[in-house]
């Protein structure tokens, strides 16, 4: 008689499990990425400099294997959670979780695809001038400032009511509040830098010829 429900019980705790130990992963990997991406206020030399470094343990193929996958498992057991909960949510934070969450499954797929093209099809170096071509270029700007933008809020913002579910018990509401308001302003300032960055706003861009590829 309980079998079934015992049954989708281990489910949702096993997807519970990949969610968080993939999104574990993942955290470390894209603080790492952006990191990367605001040294960029520097100059295009010091963020190809330090992703050069980068590269010698993500592009390892085990870590690179280990980031792919994760990629598919948060995608994966994100779906299976929305499935499961459906879009209605009463609290502000469970609605931007969702909400978050769905944009970030969108923007995995479509960024990870896009960089394995870059590299594979176009034949180019997915560096600096690979992220920042469509950023500070009309009229791809109109499509990719705001597609870069939403990322970029939606990590932030699922990691702050991830934090918050994580903490309220220890921390009490109002407090955990805070601290997810904090981290979702502090995404706010991240994607500010980072997108006036690509945008060429802060120094001229000199783009390589062969990374014109979306002109062409």
């Amino acid at each position: 008689m309980f079998e079934k429900p015992l049954h989708l019980l281990m489910s949702h705790n096993s997807f519970r499990k990949i969610h968080r130990y993939s999104a574990v992963v993942l955290t470390v990997f894209i603080f790492l990425h952006l990191t990367n991406h605001l040294f960029a206020l520097s100059g295009p030399e010091m963020h190809i400099a330090i992703m050069e470094k980068l590269r010698l343990v993500y592009r390892n193929i085990v870590v690179e294997t280990l980031l792919i996958t994760c990629v598919a498992l948060q995608i994966i057991s994100g779906i299976y959670f929305l499935r499961q909960k459906g879009f209605k949510r009463e609290q502000i934070f469970d609605k931007l979780q969702v909400y978050s969450g769905l944009y970030l499954a969108f923007f995995l797929f479509a960024h990870v695809g896009a960089v394995l093209a870059g590299r594979t099809f176009f034949q180019l170096d997915t560096n600096f001038y690979f992220g920042a071509y469509p950023l500070a270029n009309f009229p791809f700007m109109l499509i990719f400032i705001p597609y870069y933008a939403l990322s970029i809020l939606a990590i932030f913002t699922h990691i702050a009511c991830f934090s918050r579910w994580m903490l309220i018990a220890k921390l009490g509401q109002k407090a955990v509040n805070r601290l997810a308001w904090s981290i979702i302003g502090g995404g706010f300032v991240v994607t500010f830098l980072i997108l006036l960055t690509f945008n060429g706003a802060f120094y001229k861009i000199e783009f390589p010829e062969v990374y014109d590829y979306l002109g062409q």
